[in-house]
């Protein structure tokens, strides 16, 4: 007679089968386990993003990311970093609609921060607008809207719900002129803290209603 493996089992192998990580709402990175949490320049960087263990938005004790870029060519010359762990997978199915987070310029010169995402198959879109980031040796908080009046798209041809769908890479970067992958080539020390993954406002509101509704009920 052939042993049948018990429920509990199977549900367990399927789980360790699964995708060790994938996006989820109220994702957030805020490098407290000093690591870089997956955010990285990629393998030919000769200074990738390094954590800092005092000195975020709550002072000290509160670690925080530096990415640096130096200008001209290579690797390194371009403010931009990337993750293609724990920010990849399904936004539509997750509920991810919004993209918030801290940011510290280090330097005399001005930030313009957009978040950019790619697609499984290379179909791309960026944020249509950056965020202003003044060099005032001050934290900011801000916010990117994954929606179409949000996000431009500026590579392959497939909808925007197809590349929330199945996210492979998921970007923040400087760039002032356009949308777009890259970052500019610039020299300037980028603070990052508390990256988290949000529905819209608009969502949040009826979650909370649904959440009262509940309660009264």
């Amino acid at each position: 007679m052939r042993a049948t493996a018990p429920l509990a089992t199977l549900i367990l192998l399927s789980s360790l089968a699964a995708p060790a990580a994938a996006i989820t709402i109220n994702q957030f990175d805020d490098f407290q386990d000093l690591t870089a949490m997956g955010w990285t320049k990629g393998n030919a960087s000769s200074f990738p993003p390094t954590v800092i263990p005092n000195g975020g938005p709550t002072g000290a004790g509160d670690a925080w990311l530096q990415n640096e870029a130096f200008g001209g060519g290579g690797p390194d010359s371009k403010q931009v970093l990337f993750n293609n762990a724990q920010w990849t997978g399904d936004y539509l199915a997750a509920g991810v609609d919004r993209i918030d987070a801290m940011f510290f310029n280090h330097d005399d010169q001005p930030m313009y921060m957009r978040v950019a995402l790619e697609g499984t198959s290379g179909q791309r879109y960026a944020s249509t607008d950056f965020f202003f980031l003044p060099a005032d040796g001050a934290w900011h908080a801000a916010s990117f809207d994954l929606t179409a009046a949000s996000l431009t798209q500026v590579g392959g041809s497939d909808p925007l719900n197809t590349v929330l769908a199945g996210v492979g890479e998921l970007r923040i970067l400087s760039r002032e002129s356009t949308p777009g992958w890259r970052g500019d080539a610039i020299e300037a020390t980028l603070g990052i803290d508390n990256i988290t993954a949000l529905p819209e406002p608009a969502s949040l509101f009826l979650i909370g209603l649904a959440a009262v509704c509940l309660r009264r009920r």
